[in-house]
């Protein structure tokens, strides 16, 4: 089940959400009485907060991706109002979010899609790596490029590998890349955690190599 690499770039458009959420730990309490922490992590989230967002537009024009408080949604009723892993209900002190996420175009299917959305095989100019540490993750082109693969993560094309898990986990050398993106290949194999392994070689990338399935994603080459 192999995919055929594509380039896409940002639309005009974001999608518009409603995000409720809380950090895994706060703090609560005032200078009268003291403060303490309050323990407030998902337990389906290993260690992450409590997490839930609804989307209330699919495509709106927006100038930029961003972030905002309540503002204008105030008191909308369409608010998430328990975590979307486990039962706890939000309450009022917890974060409150309005995103503007961008939307991608390019995908051969003609839809647009965020980039954590994205289908195995969209590959990004990601500029902002460059911005945040220059020369880093940049190519020949001097441009840092990101891949979608399957299982639904990202892989940073001119990026470090990795050696070892845990805390023996250290960085690696970088993979060895040819061609111009879309059409690239990479060596040694692409192995991220448990969810993908697997080789990208003329803008094609292969099925998992450990014979994991993606059933979302038909093949494209």
């Amino acid at each position: 089940m192999p995919w055929k690499c594509f380039l896409i770039e940002p639309s005009p458009y974001c999608r518009l959400s409603l995000r409720r959420f809380t950090f895994s730990k706060e703090t609560v309490g005032d200078t009268s009485i003291g403060f303490r922490t309050v323990e407030k992590s998902c337990p389906r989230g290993k260690d992450w907060g409590h997490d839930a967002f609804v989307v209330i537009a699919n495509q709106v024009e927006a100038q930029n991706e961003r972030s905002t408080l309540k503002g204008e949604f105030e008191g909308d009723p369409r608010w998430p109002a328990r975590c979307v892993s486990c039962a706890y209900v939000f309450e009022e002190r917890d974060q409150w979010q309005v995103n503007y996420d961008q939307l991608w175009k390019g995908s051969p299917d003609g839809k647009l899609y965020v980039l954590r959305e994205s289908p195995p095989g969209a590959m990004w100019h990601a500029h902002w790596l460059e911005d945040a540490t220059p020369n880093r993750y940049t190519g020949p082109d001097g441009k840092a490029w990101c891949l979608m693969m399957p299982g639904g993560v990202e892989w940073i094309v001119y990026g470090h590998s990795s050696i070892g898990e845990g805390k023996d986990r250290k960085e690696g050398p970088k993979w060895q890349v040819s061609g111009a993106p879309p059409n690239i290949t990479a060596h040694p194999s692409i192995a991220i955690g448990k969810r993908y392994h697997g080789f990208v070689k003329g803008g094609v990338i292969s099925a998992d190599c450990e014979g994991r399935k993606f059933p979302a994603w038909p093949s494209t080459a």
